[in-house]
């Protein structure tokens, strides 16, 4: 199997069109983000293959070189990622997403803004743009 990254790159998409597969994908990347946004951790543990693998391809300092690159291997380091984010960032929302499935109906791309609540108060928004890989209906990158 190759390997996938679940990864936040910052490019700028919108569906399209709809594919064998499709539709899976459109329906698993819309629970991802809702089960996210409602903090309910088991719902996004439910969506990932064990073999789940999330890249975060940059640093907070803001370098994007290989070398610090954030790469979490397997169900239980993402789970983890996933739960310390959100104690972090308690309260999370999701400003008008774009999906795009690929040709493959395997991946999802998502652009999205973030109006979220820092654990301290403060406002944290942000870009984001994800890449979902799924394999048998399940996130594996």
């Amino acid at each position: 199997m190759k390997p996938l990254t679940l990864s936040t790159l910052a490019l700028a998409l919108a569906p399209t069109f709809s594919f064998a597969g499709s539709d899976t994908a459109l329906e698993q990347t819309r629970a991802f983000f809702t089960a996210l946004e409602s903090g309910q951790l088991s719902k996004i543990d439910a969506l990932m293959a064990d073999e789940v693998v999330n890249t975060i391809p940059f640093h907070a300092s803001g370098a994007t070189t290989e070398d610090v690159f954030r790469i979490f291997e397997g169900r239980e380091q993402v789970m983890a990622y996933f739960a310390g984010a959100q104690q972090f960032i308690p309260e999370v929302a999701f400003v008008d997403p774009q999906i795009t499935i690929s040709a493959s109906g395997e991946t999802a791309f998502v652009e999205t803004r973030g109006d979220m609540q820092l654990a301290d108060g403060r406002a944290y928004e942000n870009l984001y743009v994800w890449r979902l890989d799924f394999e048998d209906g399940q996130i594996i990158g």
